[in-house]
């Protein structure tokens, strides 16, 4: 963690085996706490964040999406 206590959007992602677009949806719908600093958003190591769990099978069903796109061909 970082010494002012908060953790980047790619830093709450990792830490919590999803994707940046589900931390950023969390932040939006309140689920957990996070500031925009800038062009970025910062989050809130609290309880709030550290009992949040990401949805699994909607990280499965964006996985599958990015499968789907970059499995195509380029003409």
């Amino acid at each position: 963690m970082s010494p002012l206590n908060v953790l980047s959007t790619r830093q709450a992602a990792e830490e919590k085996g999803c994707s940046m677009q589900a931390i950023l949806d969390a932040i939006n719908r309140g689920a957990i706490d996070g500031q925009r600093v800038g062009r970025e958003f910062i989050v809130r190591p609290n309880r709030k964040y550290q009992e949040w769990q990401p949805a699994l099978w909607r990280q499965e069903i964006g996985r599958q999406g990015q499968k789907h796109i970059t499995g195509r061909k380029r003409r």
